[in-house]
């Protein structure tokens, strides 16, 4: 049923390579995909709008698979710059550190003294 002339004979094709004759490789590619499709090889040089717009979508795809992989990244180094944070405010919560009640008051002190330049330069 199937033509001997439809079977590709890879040891044909790695021979082809080996001898570094690329051209004819495509040519006869060109050629078998020809009789194939029974179409002439300029319209497998042009493609269709449809194929055109896939192809942009799967540039798009690429890009958008890096933009995971590098906010990944990003979330995974900031991730290990905040466990310190994280392990001082747990313990703080939970009562294993004495936190200094006058860094705290000094610190409402400030806090209420931007409040009031805030309040003031609004009235």
């Amino acid at each position: 049923m199937s033509n001997p002339k439809d079977n590709f004979n890879v040891t044909d094709l790695s021979a082809a390579l080996n001898a570094g004759d690329r051209a004819d490789l495509v040519n006869v590619l060109k050629n078998k995909l020809q009789d194939l499709t029974g179409k002439h090889t300029n319209m497998l040089e042009n493609l269709s709008p449809k194929q055109v717009l896939r192809e942009i979508q799967s540039q798009h795809v690429d890009l958008e698979a890096k933009i995971f992989e590098e906010r990944a990244a990003l979330e995974a180094k900031y991730q290990k710059l905040y466990q310190p944070l994280y392990t001082k405010r747990f313990d703080i919560v939970n009562g294993f550190v004495e936190v200094e009640v006058q860094w705290t008051r000094k610190r409402i002190k400030m806090q209420q003294g931007k409040d009031s330049l805030i309040s003031g330069s609004l009235q």
